[in-house]
């Protein structure tokens, strides 16, 4: 069963031995993204790595078959690499090919899996890079940084607020209120809960 996602992607299994290497699984919807059948590449590995143009195609094979070698200890466990398919109609489709070695018994296995990179995954892509940058940004400042609802819950904050806090993650704390907080006595925590919803009558607050 092809698990569901956002956006198209084909999965394969690929064993490599001290003799070559072979595809173990292929998606049957590899067809439905690229001119071949999953059939045509368990038979003939050759078809899967001829969908990547040059020099993506010889990169995948070397990066494939060189852990063959008795240095596979030091060799990456991952693979990424982007690639252009021209489609029958003329039309060129960007793909990101993803995958990662597990050894065992002598044998490396890369499962991975071709995703379809449209314009909707590179504005998902641009937006959690921004807010990964303004995380890391505000993980900087030394002032408690935090944010929180209408009913005064948090919903984040930075390393310093965290470490007031006393919780390594911020997912510890997400839904939560001072009431809460073991940095507070309960009297205290009453107290700061009581006056931010007591300001709501004073300042207006807009839920998201």
């Amino acid at each position: 069963m092809e698990p569901n996602n956002n956006f198209p992607f084909v999965l394969f299994i690929y064993k490599v031995t001290k003799t070559g290497g072979s595809f173990e699984y292929c998606s049957p919807l590899i067809s439905k993204y690229f001119q071949i059948s999953h059939s045509s590449i368990l038979t003939n590995p050759g078809v899967f790595f001829d969908l990547l143009p040059e020099p993506e195609k010889s990169l995948l094979q070397q990066r494939f078959t060189e852990s063959i070698g008795p240095h596979t200890s030091t060799l990456p466990e991952q693979v990424n690499i982007e690639f252009s398919y021209k489609q029958i109609t003329g039309e060129k489709s960007r793909y990101l090919l993803q995958a990662g070695r597990a050894t065992e018994d002598g044998e490396n296995t890369w499962s991975g899996a071709i995703f379809s990179i449209d314009a909707s995954y590179r504005k998902q892509e641009a937006a959690i890079k921004s807010a990964n940058y303004f995380l890391f940004l505000q993980d900087q400042l030394p002032d408690l940084f935090y944010y929180k609802d209408a009913q005064s819950h948090f919903l984040g904050g930075n390393k310093a607020w965290k470490e007031f806090h006393g919780f390594t993650t911020t997912e510890q704390w997400l839904g939560k209120t001072d009431k809460e907080s073991p940095r507070f006595s309960a009297e205290k925590g009453e107290e700061i809960f009581n006056e931010e919803q007591n300001s709501k009558d004073k300042i207006p607050i807009h839920d998201s």
